[in-house]
């Protein structure tokens, strides 16, 4: 039996959705550590041991909660097989070079999959030569770093519910934020009503957009997002490639407003479905929200799928 060892974090829970499609792969053992559960177990003893990592980060360049988490993560690693046919991680720059260099002892292939630009997370590029393939959704760190292309995915599932006429959006707080208010006050003012939410623990006020303080569950947001006609993507600067929004809506068969141009040159683009905006001057004509969505052919849809990522990734 083929044995892998699958390491990512899963804080909305996207990665129960992967596991999920991955226990129906036969002959295939998959072991996984989810690094999410470890990142925020560091708890301060007491006020000396604050003012002690408080002074090691100053003048040591040294923190004790990354150094705490790469210790609990070695912890669970160590307990895995000795050794296994495939070892693949999403966000590895999380994780201490030498964990990095243990990992690869497990393994003849050491795979790596960023769902994220390098532009946000530039250690990235300094660790790529530890595996044996890097996946990368981002084009364009494709194009520079000789990454291998693998867009991100869709999962489809028969969601019950009842369309109506909304434009949806769920964000992470960035500098994309003025964007989607500008874009959530346009709506407001043609009458389109929008459901555009922002997570933030932090409070935080704007008049259009609304906030989210608590963390939206995967599937949660996949129920909110069938019982919308049209989801909204702002992309973040820096960043190429396909979103999980933008397959999202093909997968879940939405209409979808971005401002990601490069969409216009993939094999389901279609401007029926589809409409680019400028966010310094935001015009989307009525017969876009008017007229019903136009399905696309089931073959250019599957290669989105998240059977067709996992294929990639994990099998061959």
């Amino acid at each position: 039996m083929k044995k892998i060892l699958f390491l990512a974090p899963d804080s909305v829970g996207i990665i129960k959705v992967v596991q999920k499609e991955l226990a129906l792969l036969t002959g295939v053992q998959v072991d996984y550590i989810d690094l999410d559960i470890y990142k925020n177990k560091f708890r301060y003893k007491n006020f000396y041991h604050r003012a002690t990592n408080f002074y090691l980060k100053t003048f040591k360049n040294i923190n004790l909660k990354p150094i705490y988490f790469n210790n609990l993560v070695k912890k669970q690693i160590n307990k895995q097989q000795h050794y296994y046919d495939r070892i693949v991680i999403i966000r590895p720059d999380l994780i201490s070079d030498e964990l990095l260099h243990l990992l690869q002892s497990k393994t003849k292939d050491f795979v790596a999959y960023y769902w994220d630009s390098l532009a946000f997370f530039p250690r990235k590029a300094a660790i790529k030569n530890l595996f044996t393939k890097v996946y990368s959704f981002d084009t364009e760190d494709c194009k520079n770093y000789g990454f291998t292309p693998l867009n991100n995915f869709y999962y489809y599932q028969d969601i019950p519910a009842k369309v109506i006429n909304n434009v949806y959006c769920l964000v992470s707080y960035d500098k994309r934020i003025a964007a989607l208010e500008k874009v959530a006050g346009y709506l407001n003012s043609k009458g389109i009503a929008n459901t555009i939410k922002v997570y933030r623990q932090k409070p935080f006020k704007y008049k259009f957009v609304i906030p989210a303080h608590t963390v939206i569950p995967y599937q949660t947001m996949l129920e909110e997002i069938a019982g919308s006609s049209i989801l909204l993507e702002i992309q973040k600067e820096n960043q190429c490639g396909l979103t999980f929004r933008a397959l999202e809506a093909l997968g879940l068969n939405k209409k979808l407003i971005t401002n990601n141009q490069q969409i216009k040159n993939y094999d389901f683009f279609d401007e029926n479905n589809i409409f680019i905006i400028d966010t310094d001057d935001i015009n989307i004509p009525d017969w876009f929200f008017e007229t019903p969505y136009k399905e696309i052919d089931e073959t250019i849809r599957q290669k989105y799928h998240l059977k067709e990522w996992i294929n990639t990734l994990f099998l061959n």
